[in-house]
C-alpha cells in the first residue's frame, strides 16, 4: 500500500537535507558544480520517485495527501501490471494486450515531468471521476503558470 503523505514528507526531507548541504561560500568552483548537480540530481530522483508512487497508488490502492483511503482503479493488479497499465494510458505501451514492467529501464517515462502529470492526471479523472486526481492538474497548472517547468 502506498501512503502518499509519507512519501511527500520524504521528498521534502530529502530536498530540505540536500539545500543544507549545499556551500554557496565555497571558493573551489569545480568543487561547487559538481555537489550543486550532484544534489540537484538527487531532489529531481525523489521527486520522480514520489510521483511514481502517487500513480500507483490511483491505481493498486493507497492512502492520499491527506491519508484518506484511495478507491483504486484496478485493486487486483501487480505493481509491475500497475506500472504498465499507467504507461498505456499515456501511450508509452500498447493497450492491446495487459503485460507488466520487469525492470525500471522499461519503464522509459519521467514520472515527475509536467507533461506526465497533466496527461496521466486527465486520464485517471477521465476513468474515474470521483478520484481526487485533480490536485495534481491544480499543482500541474501553478508550475505551467509559474514558469517553473
Amino acid at each position: 500500500m502506498y501512503f502518499l503523505r509519507k512519501r511527500k514528507v520524504r521528498f521534502l526531507q530529502i530536498s530540505n537535507s540536500s539545500i543544507a548541504c549545499y556551500d554557496p561560500a565555497e571558493t573551489d568552483q569545480l568543487k561547487k558544480f559538481i555537489v550543486a548537480t550532484g544534489l540537484l540530481n538527487h531532489i529531481w530522483q525523489s521527486w520522480n520517485q514520489f510521483w511514481r508512487a502517487y500513480w500507483i497508488a490511483y491505481i493498486i490502492g493507497g492512502q492520499d495527501l491527506q491519508n484518506r483511503k484511495i478507491v483504486p482503479l484496478c485493486s487486483n493488479l501487480s505493481e509491475p501490471e500497475a506500472l504498465y497499465y499507467l504507461l498505456t494510458l499515456i501511450g508509452k505501451k500498447k493497450k492491446d494486450s495487459m503485460g507488466s514492467i520487469r525492470s525500471s529501464h522499461e519503464e522509459s517515462v519521467t514520472w515527475g515531468n509536467l507533461k506526465t502529470i497533466q496527461d496521466l492526471a486527465a486520464q485517471i479523472q477521465s476513468l474515474s471521476p470521483t478520484s481526487n486526481v485533480s490536485n495534481a492538474l491544480n499543482a500541474a497548472s501553478l508550475f505551467q503558470q509559474s514558469g517553473q517547468f
